[in-house]
């Protein structure tokens, strides 16, 4: 796999914001931002920043559980062994779905 300096293999980015989209655009996704990063430790991870726009549907928890472990299973297949860090950043006032 080639990864660019300091930075992602663009399958990896364009697997990660696809997935972003198709999972979370009913929810109010906006955007989503991928980058290299180190974690806490040191070790090298992949950021992904999703913003979201306030949405009058609840947000479900299941579909984010779902997402991560996709995105994981995903970017792994295409070689890649660093981890993803989504961060979402909801509006305040958004609601969440309860767990049935």
């Amino acid at each position: 796999m080639a990864i660019l300096l300091d930075g992602i293999d663009g399958r990896v980015s364009a697997t990660i914001e696809s997935l972003f989209h198709e999972r979370m655009d009913a929810f109010g996704l906006s955007d989503v931002k991928v980058r290299a990063g180190e974690d806490h430790d040191g070790d090298p991870v992949i950021f992904v920043d999703a913003i979201f726009a306030l949405s009058p549907r609840p947000i479900e928890p299941q579909v984010i559980f779902r997402l991560e472990r996709d995105l994981r299973k995903g970017v792994r297949a295409l070689g890649e062994r660093r981890f993803v860090h989504p961060l979402y950043k909801f509006d305040d006032a958004q609601k969440v779905a309860r767990n049935k």
